[in-house]
């Protein structure tokens, strides 16, 4: 199974802090003795709605062939043909990704938007990640002393895997 961190837009964090010991136990319980780490996403931002496009494309590929024993000959000295398949599991792969932003609000009100899209194609052949996302993050100033915050977030992963042909793993969450 997927970890679910993988599931946040890197482009959405805000900031990552760490609390160890008995800080994070009071706060946490006792299983969080050894730490915790949170992971904090943006919130809006006072000002006209400011929006952002970011796009990137990007190739993979396998760095370096494995050594293969080409030796014509078997361990005792019977000649024998040998396969090297590497180049029929691996190839170049591309992958893209997108992220649409808008933020902005008043004295009362903040918001965060984004979507996201990952698609990635795998270095074997016949595997390949999809990750597609929304999240909304709303602050609101209920009384002079409240504030009250909404955040959404929606995420679909889909992740093939096969090894010439046949399903290894399917993850869908």
């Amino acid at each position: 199974p997927q970890k679910r961190l993988a599931d946040i837009n890197p482009d959405d964090i805000d900031r990552v802090e760490v609390i160890r010991g008995a800080a994070a136990a009071a706060l946490y319980g006792s299983r969080a003795n050894n730490g915790v780490v949170q992971i904090f996403t943006k919130k809006g931002t006072l000002g006209k709605p400011r929006f952002g496009l970011t796009a990137r494309l990007s190739s993979n590929e396998l760095r370096e062939e494995q050594p293969f024993n080409f030796y014509p000959y078997n361990e005792n000295g019977l000649p024998v043909q040998r396969f090297n398949y590497q180049p029929d599991i691996f190839h170049r792969a591309y992958g893209q990704e997108y992220n649409l932003t808008v933020d902005g609000g008043n004295d009362a009100t903040r918001y965060y938007i984004s979507g996201n899209v990952l698609d990635d194609d795998g270095i074997m052949r016949s595997t390949s990640s999809r990750r597609t996302g929304a999240r909304v993050n709303l602050q609101q100033q209920l009384a002079s002393k409240l504030i009250g915050n909404v955040t959404a977030n929606y995420v679909t992963t889909e992740n093939e895997m096969q090894a010439f042909g046949v399903p290894i793993e399917a993850d869908r969450s």
